[in-house]
């Protein structure tokens, strides 16, 4: 990728994303140097999203691909990434440094997204600030029941500066979901290389690339199925990590 210039690393980019060109149909990823544990696992995700999509030949089935297959996609390879990084044969310990990175991933979108459904399951077409304030103190007793919550008063005030989840329609649970399915399919991958052929085969020649159908088609298994086979697999997961901390 990088010989071929669809990778560009520079300590001066703000951020690391990917972006496709359809003329070329070609992808193209932007990291941002990082000479951390982040830095390694956000290269790993934008490579996989550029990864997987040089299998892609329909140009139409990138372009249409939802954000949770997208995503699904990038995570694949970073959760290869961090399989990886447990099994390091230099024996560096990681835990840590993992910990806080999937605390950071997927705890905190996961209840942002839960405070964002709380928030506009309600019919209301307006919501004062102490009605919003109250469904984010629901939110925290349910996540955190025993846990006391520094700087409470004053947090609640961070959602005001939170552009995407004031003006924008959210994908709920997408990138908890993302991650999760993933991991189940990294980890079928090690599990069964055969896997990863058919995978790669199958992507190459689809029309419309759909997570659920892929999973259906591919590893025999529906949307739900997978997340529950990957919970298991990451409390397992967690445990370990824990373990060693």
């Amino acid at each position: 990728m990088n010989e071929h210039n669809f990778l560009k690393v520079s300590k001066q980019y703000k951020t690391s994303f990917t972006s496709f060109d359809e003329r070329y149909n070609v992808s193209t990823s932007f990291i941002k140097q990082d000479n951390n544990l982040w830095g390694l696992l956000t290269l790993g995700h934008e490579i996989g999203h550029n990864y997987f999509n040089s299998f892609i030949e329909n140009a139409t089935a990138k372009v249409n691909m939802s954000t949770l297959t997208a995503e699904t996609f990038a995570f694949i390879n970073e959760t290869l990434v961090m399989h990886q990084l447990m099994n390091d044969p230099q024996n560096n310990d990681y835990s840590f440094d993992l910990l806080f990175y999937l605390y950071r991933l997927i705890s905190v979108p996961f209840s942002m997204d839960l405070y964002q459904k709380k928030v506009f399951a309600e019919n209301e077409t307006e919501f004062s600030w102490n009605e919003i304030i109250n469904k984010r103190l629901e939110t925290i007793t349910t996540l955190f029941p025993n846990k006391k919550i520094l700087n409470l008063k004053y947090s609640h005030h961070n959602i005001s500066m939170n552009d995407d989840f004031l003006f924008n329609e959210a994908e709920l649970f997408l990138y908890p979901r993302a991650y999760l399915l993933g991991l189940f399919i990294s980890s079928s991958f090690i599990n069964d290389s055969n896997l990863y052929i058919t995978f790669i085969e199958y992507i190459n020649n689809a029309v419309k690339l759909d997570i659920s159908l892929i999973l259906e088609k591919v590893f025999n298994v529906s949307e739900d199925e997978a997340i529950e086979n990957s919970v298991m697999l990451f409390r397992k997961f967690l445990q370990g990590l824990n373990h060693n901390v």
